[in-house]
């Protein structure tokens, strides 16, 4: 049973050994490009600084690239790379 903190919140709970990566590739995928790493919706939201339904959106609308994967759909850090480049606008740029 995890500790319960006054506050409310909950200390995260800690991985086992076994699990533990200390792998500085692993740290930074979005850095890494010798690793291919593929995120869940969650961690692609949380990426882009959204929530899980917008990314839902994107992928619907063909906006964001995906890998489907049985049920689940899967996003590259290139996918994101390119989204984030296609929607930068300079000053003066009309939206």
């Amino acid at each position: 049973m995890r500790p319960h903190v006054s506050n409310g919140v909950r200390p995260p709970l800690a991985l086992p050994p076994a699990l533990v990566v200390s792998s500085p590739a692993v740290a930074d995928p979005m850095t890494n490009s010798d690793q291919q790493y593929l995120y869940d919706i969650p961690t692609a939201a949380r990426l882009l600084s959204t929530n899980v339904w917008a990314v839902r959106k994107l992928i619907h609308d063909g906006k964001l690239k995906f890998v489907p994967l049985g049920k689940a759909f899967l996003i590259s850090p290139e996918a994101i790379r390119e989204f984030i480049r296609k929607r930068e606008i300079t000053r003066g740029e009309k939206l």
